[in-house]
């Protein structure tokens, strides 16, 4: 176990070698237009779909100055006035069905950042949803320091009555802090994961006609991590979050996006594993539900498949296996059946027992010190003081 004082010391060399790292290889600078695209669930037993939209905008500061290692969703410099934002995304969501029921904003950095989305512009995007009649439950994304008890009352102000469910997205991703602060980098701490839940859980004790539930983002995979660590960090994550309250757990297998520092670890061919990432197998998936008890196991969805940025390294395994596992993770998200846990470790192919090969593999040391030593091998490239010394 390793004390805070070792924790905020690998952190801050991280965060060193994650502004190095961005200075040399900065985030694409062009805008994103409005899109979307469809979501698998389960609403009250049955498969249905939410509709994931997004509209021109910045990105995620943090991103653009240091960023979390798998993450290239940053800030973007040549963003669109603000008419042109609201005309585009009022035209995006035109072109869904009018019978959409479920929605989810999901703008590649923080609804509740100033920054980022300012509450005015915000307020007018929240308000156009009243072209969709039949919309029930509407969801964003945002930082898990950004909420607050006034930012979610305004919101619920500004949705149109029909909407009964507001969910409050943000990645907690790990709740282990060595993890979350330096493999992950994520510049948050746990601590911010539970403060989040406590002002999302009191705003909803006091609704009466609306339900505010947390929607909670876990990572299986962050670099560094053998698989077998990755699985268990995964349960550990997701049990923890549904315990504090969250309504929902999405899980997103690691994918490899261009200018990320998992890509650059992904690039050196030469290096021994965990150093080298590799993505994380599709059956880990399946362990990972599988260590969930079954009422956590059916709120939690796998997503990360598919992305308004596409990434270029995706989850592990072979060519005929891939879209059998996939089709699974997709039939889980819609249905919740067990069942095809049990179909996913019936597969008899060499990629399956590469994968327990690779899972029954003890780690090369402890997780710190091989941060400690990963991280210095990497100051070194980039030319920064080994240790964190001045």
């Amino acid at each position: 176990m390793s004390s805070e004082a070792e924790i905020d010391a690998l952190a801050r060399r991280m965060a060193r070698v994650a502004y190095e790292f961005r200075r040399r290889f900065p985030l694409e600078t062009a805008p994103w237009r409005s899109g979307h695209y469809l979501i698998p669930i389960c609403s009250y037993g049955r498969p249905a779909h939410k509709v994931l939209i997004w509209h021109h905008n910045a990105g995620c500061a943090w991103a653009r100055k240091a960023g979390c290692t798998m993450c290239n969703f940053g800030e973007r410099r040549d963003v669109p006035p603000e008419e042109i934002i609201l005309a585009d995304f009022e035209a995006e969501l035109r072109k869904l069905d009018p019978g959409t029921r479920f929605l989810h904003l999901g703008p590649g950095g923080s609804v509740f950042e100033a920054k980022e989305l300012p509450a005015e512009l915000r307020a007018k995007l929240v308000s156009t949803l009243k072209i969709l009649p039949f919309l029930e439950g509407f969801g964003l994304e945002t930082r898990a320091n950004t909420i607050r008890q006034d930012r979610i009352e305004q919101l619920l102000d500004l949705l149109p009555p029909h909407v009964t469910e507001l969910a409050l997205g943000f990645g907690i991703e790990s709740i282990d802090e060595l993890v979350l602060r330096v493999a992950v980098n994520k510049g948050e701490r746990c601590a911010e994961f539970a403060h989040a839940f406590n002002e999302i859980l009191a705003v909803q004790r006091r609704q009466k006609s609306r339900r505010v539930i947390a929607d909670c983002y876990v990572l299986l995979k962050p670099p560094f991590l053998t698989e077998a660590e990755a699985i268990a960090d995964a349960v550990h994550s997701i049990t923890w979050a549904y315990d504090r309250g969250a309504d929902t757990v999405t899980l997103f297998p690691n994918t490899i996006k261009r200018n990320t520092i998992c890509a650059h670890l992904a690039s050196k061919t030469d290096a021994e594993i965990p150093y080298r990432y590799q993505t994380p197998w599709l059956y880990s998936v399946f362990e990972v539900l599988a260590g969930l008890p079954p009422d956590y196991r059916r709120r939690t969805r796998v997503l990360g498949f598919t992305s308004g940025n596409p990434y270029v390294g995706a989850p592990r395994a072979c060519d005929l296996c891939w879209h059998v596992l996939h089709g699974l993770i997709a039939a889980h998200n819609y249905t919740n059946d067990p069942a095809l846990i049990g179909a996913a470790t019936e597969l008899r192919c060499s990629c399956r027992d590469e994968f327990l090969r690779e899972l029954s593999q003890p780690a090369p040391a402890p997780l710190s010190e091989r941060l400690a030593a990963y991280i210095g091998r990497l100051e070194t490239e980039f030319g920064l003081p080994v240790g964190g010394a001045r």
